[in-house]
């Protein structure tokens, strides 16, 4: 349904090129969020049992289901508990997988990756959130005009809207209709650079 007039502000953001339903940052965090958020849990689950060995039960082919009951339970609890009981002819065994050390860094690059590219996506660029493989003030500042053109382009959006969709029904309801409407100016002041203005304005004169 359409909206009413002069009842709603309805802003739609350009953040990429692309269809208009694609065209916002929701759908693309979306999906970063969820895979990131797995991630995340199945880190969680190989940190809880990174550094446990495997325990293996073994029982002889005489052993009852209440033995192999005693036994599973024993290899089940010692992990937590540190300590089990079981009968003379079982026997538990402790696996260490050496090879399991290098398994971690994937959990951490993917969630490293992941972040890299919504800052990409949101701010054009990543050294102004995160540190560089090597460090550069230069490229640093280099970033960060990129994610300050971003900044503009959507102060500059949202200005708009809000003068389409706000600005101008109130001047139109409360005084008729202008030539001219008041302007919505959404930026960041631009700071001043007082010692190359000093030095520049005497040669200037």
């Amino acid at each position: 349904m359409e909206l009413e007039p002069w009842k709603y502000v309805a802003h739609q953001s350009r953040a990429k090129s692309g269809l208009p339903i694609r065209g916002g940052l929701a759908r693309i965090a979306a999906w970063a969020w969820l895979f990131k958020n797995l991630t995340l849990k199945d880190w969680m689950r190989f940190c809880e049992a990174y550094g446990m060995p495997i325990r293996v039960g073994k029982y002889d082919r005489a052993a009852s289901p209440e033995d192999k009951e005693v036994l599973w339970k024993a290899v089940a609890n010692i992990a937590a508990d540190a300590a089990a009981i079981v009968p003379e002819s079982m026997m538990i065994e402790f696996i260490d997988d050496s090879t399991v050390r290098g398994r971690s860094e994937i959990y951490r690059d993917l969630v490293n990756y992941i972040d890299q590219q919504i800052s990409v996506c949101v701010l054009g660029q990543t050294l102004t959130t995160q540190e560089g493989d090597s460090g550069s003030y230069s490229l640093g500042q280099v970033h960060d005009r990129v994610r300050r053109d971003i900044e503009t382009s959507d102060g500059r959006q949202l200005a708009a809207t809000l003068r389409r969709d706000l600005v101008v029904p109130i001047v139109q309801l409360n005084r008729g209709v202008r030539d001219e409407y008041p302007r919505v100016v959404i930026e960041r002041e631009e700071t001043m650079d007082m010692q190359a203005l000093s030095d520049a304005l005497p040669k200037l004169v």
